[in-house]
């Protein structure tokens, strides 16, 4: 899905869940306007986000972790989607991240890969209901997440997103150790780390996982106090 249609399908999900019955419908027909395939991308966001229970990235009760949840395995040149693969980053409990390299437009991307066995049904369209979500946040502390899609492997199906890549940044705690910032200095970083909380809150988003991994942190100008860091949160 293209980024542009893609954030506006995540719109009009967010309009149209505030809204029940005939109103909803009466909103989907004219905004949708008999494009049924655009229609359809929101509908299964709507049935999707009525699941009483948050299934998503989850694994299936009775059904272990390993061996049908295991971790990609790409290699630099591989092909996901537009993106080269260049190398791994690192990997945890839902898949691994590598840096990868997009073709249009060109550069340089985060792209997070997940574990192979979650991709029911159920997760799929979660998934797709989250990245939407996720895709329409704006803000300075928040990595960018341009788009989201479905990996064909020879194992099956897998999902990816791509989002904004920070280059030599460096996990907050690691970042405020190695320059040795004060208490002054480390609470300015935690401030901005709570100005993206914040913000994420306000637009339906909850980081169930918040720890010092999800923030990386390097300088945007020559200075190093913690005014002049720019924090990265990776919801």
């Amino acid at each position: 899905m293209r980024a542009s249609r893609h954030e506006h399908v995540g719109e009009v999900f967010l309009k149209a869940r505030a809204l029940l019955g005939r109103e909803r419908e009466a909103y989907l027909d004219q905004v949708c306007a008999g494009d049924a395939e655009f229609r359809a991308d929101v509908e299964s966001l709507l049935a999707a986000d009525s699941q009483k229970t948050n299934t998503f990235l989850r694994e299936a009760p009775g059904i272990p972790a390993s061996p049908l949840t295991t971790q990609p395995q790409l290699c630099e040149g591989q092909r996901v989607g537009q993106y080269v693969i260049q190398r791994e980053i690192g990997s945890g409990g839902m898949g691994t991240v590598f840096e990868a390299l997009q073709e249009r437009p060109r550069r340089r991307v985060a792209l997070k890969v997940l574990r192979h066995g979650f991709a029911s049904a159920a997760v799929l369209r979660r998934f797709e209901y989250e990245s939407q979500v996720l895709a329409m946040l704006r803000h300075p502390a928040i990595a960018q997440v341009y788009e989201a899609g479905i990996h064909e492997s020879p194992s099956g199906k897998v999902p990816y997103f791509a989002m904004e890549f920070v280059p030599n940044a460096l996990p907050i705690h690691e970042f405020c150790r190695t320059r040795a910032f004060e208490v002054c200095s480390r609470l300015e970083l935690f401030v901005k780390i709570c100005d993206a909380v914040e913000h994420a809150h306000r637009n339906g988003v909850i980081h169930r996982d918040l720890n010092s991994t999800a923030q990386s942190c390097y300088p945007n100008t020559s200075g190093f106090d913690g005014g002049r860091c720019r924090v990265v949160t990776v919801l």
